[in-house]
Formats: C-alpha cells, sequence, structure tokens
C-alpha cells in the first residue's frame, strides 16, 4: 500500500510532471490538472499540489488544490447563525469566518485504493 509518506510533494510548476497521462476518471478535474491549475495559480486563486514517486518524480499519483474562502454567516438559518456565534469564541461576531477550499482532489486511476484521497483530507 502505498502511503503519502513515501511520496514527494511539488507544487504545479516546482518541476517538470507528466500531466497529460494523469487520468483520476473525473474528466473536470483531469482537465483541471491538465490544463488549467497552472493559469489558476498565477492568478491567485489557488494553489495546486501534485504527489510523486521518488523514483519517478514525472508520474503523478495524486493532486489537489486549495483556495481561500469564507463562510458568510447571513447566507445560513438564524438557528445556524445563533449556534456558530455560541461555538466560535470571538470577541464580536462576525459576517464572515475565513475558511480553506479544496477545490481539486484527484488520485490517478492506477493508484486507486491506497485510500490516498482520505489520506489528503
Amino acid at each position: 500500500m502505498i502511503t503519502l509518506d513515501s511520496l514527494f510533494m511539488l507544487s504545479v510548476g516546482q518541476a517538470p510532471l507528466d500531466l497529460q497521462s494523469f487520468d483520476c476518471g473525473r474528466e473536470t478535474v483531469t482537465n483541471f490538472f491538465r490544463n488549467e491549475a497552472q493559469a489558476y495559480q498565477d492568478e491567485l486563486f489557488g494553489k495546486t499540489y501534485f504527489y510523486v514517486p521518488p523514483d519517478n518524480p514525472t508520474d503523478v499519483v495524486a493532486g489537489f488544490t486549495v483556495a481561500n474562502a469564507s463562510i458568510f454567516t447571513k447566507h445560513l438559518g438564524n438557528s445556524r447563525q445563533k449556534k456558530i456565534g455560541y461555538e466560535v469564541h470571538h470577541q464580536k461576531g462576525l459576517i464572515n469566518y475565513p475558511a480553506i477550499l479544496l477545490a481539486q482532489l484527484g488520485v490517478d486511476n492506477k493508484y486507486k485504493g491506497n485510500h490516498l484521497g482520505e489520506q489528503i483530507i
């Protein structure tokens, strides 16, 4: 079984990667990693990371993209807003709270079954 500890993590543009052979079985995610991740990162919308084996650092095992986000309390129901107000200890109740968004996540089909997606999360 492969674990994330046995792999190297690289960001988009850090090293040449064979993204054209990457296929996670979900067309939108595969297409994003192959064709859009670099521009997404260049425009500062998010940062994409890939896991590669140390013996073949161009082979992409898995990838994920993180982005800044917010939780807007005004879009929640009143009871949920009150619950957040009680559970989040802050001097003032905020209209929005900072969050991290896991924008994309994919594991190449040939590495499925190793629970890498669970390990990334």
